[in-house]
């Protein structure tokens, strides 16, 4: 038994007994940390972050973030697959959205460019400036569509090797 987790679902299958568990109070889809630490490595980050009291109130982060001030209020507007719209209000620095980090994310805030980081080893974190601002997550279209149309040559390429070498 753990605390911070409930039993949703017990099922006994082929003799086994399986649980489905919940997180009783996840963290928020998007939030600024009171304290941001740097760690680069990987492996430390993973031993820190297992051992938070509070994985709201204290972060770990891959870059250094020197501007962070704690306090800002973030509201999400837009949640999709492939865009997400925030408004941040406050002093200023690292946002939380709990999004696996990938690189393609780009962030933008009055067209302009946002730094992305890894943020508690897998999520989504963005540098944002002082004051109220929109900030958009997405992940570009003309990337997609480009790794789309070489997926397609590769599958084609590997057809016409295959068909070669059938005879």
């Amino acid at each position: 038994r753990v605390p911070a987790l409930e039993t949703v679902e017990r099922r006994l299958v082929a003799g086994v007994p399986l649980f489905w568990l919940r997180i009783k109070q996840p963290l928020p889809f998007a939030f600024s940390p009171t304290e941001v630490l740097t760690d680069p490595s990987p492996y430390e980050t993973l031993r820190r972050v297992g051992q938070l009291a509070d994985p709201i109130h204290t972060v770990i982060t891959e870059g250094a973030f020197p501007d962070h001030r704690p306090g800002s209020v973030v509201s999400v507007l837009e949640r999709g697959d492939d865009r997400i719209v925030l408004e941040v209000d406050g002093p200023g620095g690292l946002v939380v959205v709990r999004r696996l980090y990938h690189p393609r994310w780009k962030a933008t805030s009055e067209g302009k460019p946002l730094r992305t980081s890894v943020a508690q080893l897998i999520l989504m974190g963005v540098e944002v400036p002082p004051g109220r601002h929109r900030v958009v997550l997405e992940v570009p279209a003309g990337r997609e569509k480009l790794a789309g149309g070489l997926a397609i040559l590769v599958a084609l390429a590997c057809l016409v090797v295959i068909w070669r070498h059938r005879g």
